[in-house]
């Protein structure tokens, strides 16, 4: 899914670097504890603000791995 600029695929924790130079990059103060799952999560609640069903942002089979009991 990440690339260099060699083309080179990147590994899980050049991907975790990226992301947390990118957030203090960009001011986010949680910059340094950052997680790449929270990319899903922005993703998720963007396609959710657009009209997108939750079952096809987050393309579980079964809705039930999507729902949280409360």
């Amino acid at each position: 899914m990440f690339a260099t600029r060699a083309g080179a695929r990147l590994r899980e924790p050049e991907v975790w670097k990226l992301l947390r130079r990118l957030a203090a990059k960009a001011g986010l103060p949680q910059a340094a504890s950052i997680k790449p799952h929270v990319l899903r999560h922005g993703f998720i609640t963007d396609s959710l603000y657009v009209g997108v069903p939750l079952q096809d942002a987050v393309n579980h089979k079964a809705p039930r791995t999507t729902q949280r009991d409360n």
